[in-house]
């Protein structure tokens, strides 16, 4: 009897240590899993080039269409990432995004302003990053005085909530968006405001990728990073769009 009991503690010992192994064999995984380094940046780059690359330079004038089609060829390049993606689930984030389906009744700073406070009030961001953004976002600083205020406010340690995340994708998208942007304008256009319309541009990507990316993993099977992805690039090319005047001119809008 006691070598049956002895037996049968053996083999309860041999099943715990199992499980205790393929338990931490699943957190590494899982760790490993989140913490793949992801490029926003680059994604943005790669995914707007091909977008003007396979579409008119007009995009579609019904945003949720114009969302769907940057989803469509980011799931061709990226397909690990994009292949599940429901309709549904882009056609909320895409309003969520723009408060509209009509390109002509964008306005870029109203609906910034508002997603910005809408992700303080959601604590997905802290009101001192939100400030740091809308302040981005309305006075269009140039890549300097972007880069050494965030520098600055880094150094205060006041981060909290998805502070570092938000910044992460604001910080990639913007210097990807720099490079994009840079290569692909004609210097020899003119603006007719105080407002650099190229540090515009650049702004809005950068804030797109961060609206994109932090509303998407608010909703439900939309990651974060296809909100990034789909936020930066269809802010990018609609801000950009609806910058140019008849004459040739582009102003900030």
């Amino acid at each position: 009897m006691k070598n049956l009991s002895k037996f049968i503690l053996s083999l309860i010992a041999i099943f715990i240590f199992s499980s205790c192994s393929e338990d931490s064999d699943s957190v590494v995984e899982d760790i490993t899993l989140k913490n793949q380094k992801v490029d926003y940046g680059e994604m943005h780059n790669t995914g707007l080039n091909a977008y003007y690359k396979q579409k008119a330079d007009k995009i579609n004038s019904n945003l949720n269409e114009f969302s769907h089609e940057l989803v469509n060829i980011n799931n061709s390049l990226y397909p690990k990432y994009f292949n599940n993606v429901s309709d549904i689930k882009i056609s909320k984030l895409s309003l969520k995004l723009y408060g509209t389906n009509d390109k002509t009744k964008f306005n870029y700073r109203e609906r910034s302003i508002y997603l910005i406070d809408e992700l303080v009030a959601e604590k997905q961001i802290s009101r001192e990053l939100g400030n740091l953004i809308e302040s981005f976002v309305i006075s269009n600083p140039n890549k300097n005085q972007i880069l050494n205020s965030i520098s600055r406010f880094k150094k205060k340690g006041v981060m909290k909530y998805n502070d570092e995340k938000g910044l992460e994708i604001f910080t990639s998208v913007y210097l990807a968006s720099d490079q994009f942007w840079t290569e692909r304008e004609n210097n020899s256009f003119v603006f007719k405001s105080d407002c650099d319309p190229k540090n515009q541009v650049r702004i809005a990507d950068a804030a797109g990728g961060i609206f994109g990316g932090l509303l998407g993993t608010a909703i439900g099977g939309f990651g974060g990073i296809v909100g990034a992805s789909v936020g930066s690039q269809g802010y990018s090319a609609l801000v950009e769009e609806l910058q140019e005047n008849s004459d040739g001119s582009r102003s900030c809008i």
